[in-house]
């Protein structure tokens, strides 16, 4: 990477943008030299501060979240049909309500949204203790589904947030903060660099492995 150039910068999207500057500013916490111990403390701010902006959960593929939560609800409904087939009265009850999460087949995997019928399994399932779907061996299953559906809910919440962002005032203003600590933390590195300081010739070797 050419991190001289602050125009390599310029093309990046917002999350491509933000994750670049959040792994470089892990990496200037390892320079320990106190002529730039404000510049880097100043960079790692500024691109917090643009982390609060920009929403990046752990997957950002929707249409990937869409089919993990299809998965695990028909693997979900799957087992409640065996349990309404072969299981005992002793868990009628629990059966019964478990029917009622799953009762309803979803077809495919390419939905636009999260079909009302996974939603209302959804809550009806996350209400049912734990220690209860375990008596049935469903509380794997459950827990996968409440685990994709939150991550999907993460993912529509930062792809909304992002979109109304985009163009607005305040991610230009914090994403050229960002930009003008990155330049001010790197013309001091590099400068150090030239004249042997330690620090900054291995932050600098590290930049150009990145």
């Amino acid at each position: 990477m050419n991190h001289k150039k602050i125009n390599y910068f310029s093309d990046m999207g917002m999350i491509s943008f933000l994750k670049q500057h959040l792994e470089i500013s892990e990496g200037a916490k390892m320079i320990t030299n106190p002529l730039l111990t404000h510049a880097v403390q100043n960079y790692v701010a500024q691109v917090s501060a643009l982390s609060k902006v920009i929403l990046v959960p752990k997957n950002l593929n929707l249409a990937q979240c869409r089919w993990n939560i299809v998965n695990a609800y028909k693997i979900c409904r799957l087992g409640v049909k065996s349990l309404a087939r072969y299981n005992s009265s002793k868990h009628k009850e629990l059966v019964s309500t478990l029917v009622e999460a799953f009762d309803d087949a979803v077809w495919g995997y390419r939905v636009v949204e999260v079909k009302a019928t996974i939603v209302n399994a959804v809550r009806i399932a996350s209400a049912i203790p734990m220690e209860k779907l375990k008596e049935v061996a469903m509380d794997e299953r459950v827990a996968t589904l409440l685990r994709e559906y939150n991550q999907y809910v993460q993912c529509r919440k930062a792809l909304d947030n992002n979109t109304s962002k985009k163009n607005s005032t305040e991610y230009a203003v914090s994403r050229k903060n960002c930009l003008v600590a990155y330049r001010c933390l790197f013309e001091q590195v590099e400068n150090l660099s030239k004249i042997g300081d330690p620090d900054s010739k291995k932050f600098m070797a590290w930049l150009r492995a990145l």
